[in-house]
C-alpha cells in the first residue's frame, strides 16, 4: 500500500510539473504573440507616417510636367487675343506684288516729291500735309487717298481721302482715335504721275 501511495504521489507531482511547464510555455507563446502584434503595429504606423510625409512629391513632379503645357497655352491665348499680334493685312498679296512695289519706289525716287506733315491730330481733325517737288515747288492738283491704322493695337487700316485746300497743301478729314504709332500709306496721283508715301507716324497728346 505504501508503495502504491508513493507511486501515486510521484505521479501527481509529475502531473503538476507537466501542467506548470505547459502553462509557462503557453504564457511565453502568448507573450511572443503580443510582442509580434506590437511590432507589426509599430511598423504599420511608421509606413503610414512615411506615406503622409511624402505625399507632396508626386504632385510636385506632376506640376513640373504640366508647367510647359500651361505656359504654351498662355502663349497661344496671348497670340490670338492680343491685337498687337495681328499679322500684316494682305501680306501674301504684297509679297506677290513685290516687283510692282519696287517699281513704284523707283518712280517715287524719279519724281523726287516730298511730303511734310503736321503733327497727327487725335480725336479732332483734319490732318494737314504739304507736297513739294525736288525743287521745293508745291505740287498742285493731285488726288489724295490711302489707308491709316494704329500699328500696335491691330486695328484694321481704314480708307482715307483728302483734298487740296491751298497750292501743295492737302488735308485729310481724319484724326487718330488713340495715341501711338500709326501705319500711314498715302497715294498722290496727278495725271500719269503717282507718288506713294508710307511712313510710321506717332500721334501724341
Amino acid at each position: 500500500m505504501r508503495t502504491n501511495g508513493a507511486k501515486m504521489g510521484q505521479t501527481g507531482g509529475e502531473s503538476r510539473a507537466t501542467a506548470g511547464e505547459t502553462a509557462g510555455f503557453v504564457a511565453n507563446r502568448t507573450g511572443d504573440g503580443g510582442n509580434l502584434a506590437l511590432e507589426a503595429a509599430r511598423v504599420l504606423a511608421q509606413v503610414q507616417r512615411e506615406r503622409k510625409a511624402g505625399w507632396q512629391w508626386p504632385l510636385f513632379v506632376v506640376g513640373l510636367l504640366l508647367l510647359p503645357v500651361i505656359f504654351g497655352g498662355w502663349l497661344a491665348y496671348a497670340a490670338v487675343s492680343d491685337p498687337g499680334f495681328t499679322p500684316e493685312k494682305d501680306y501674301y498679296k504684297k509679297a506677290l506684288n513685290w516687283d510692282e512695289h519696287s517699281l513704284q519706289l523707283a518712280k517715287n525716287r524719279a519724281l523726287g516729291w516730298k511730303v511734310a506733315a503736321t503733327p497727327m491730330p487725335i480725336e479732332h481733325g483734319p490732318w494737314t500735309l504739304q507736297l513739294h517737288d525736288a525743287k521745293g515747288v508745291p505740287v498742285q492738283g493731285a488726288q489724295l487717298s490711302g489707308r491709316i491704322g494704329h500699328l500696335t493695337s491691330g486695328l484694321q487700316m481704314g480708307a482715307v481721302e483728302g483734298k487740296e485746300v491751298a497750292p501743295g497743301t492737302y488735308q485729310l478729314a481724319w484724326a487718330a482715335q488713340k495715341p501711338g504709332i500709326h501705319d500711314v500709306a498715302l497715294q498722290f496721283k496727278r495725271g500719269t504721275d503717282t507718288f506713294t508715301w508710307q511712313e510710321h507716324v506717332e500721334a501724341l497728346r
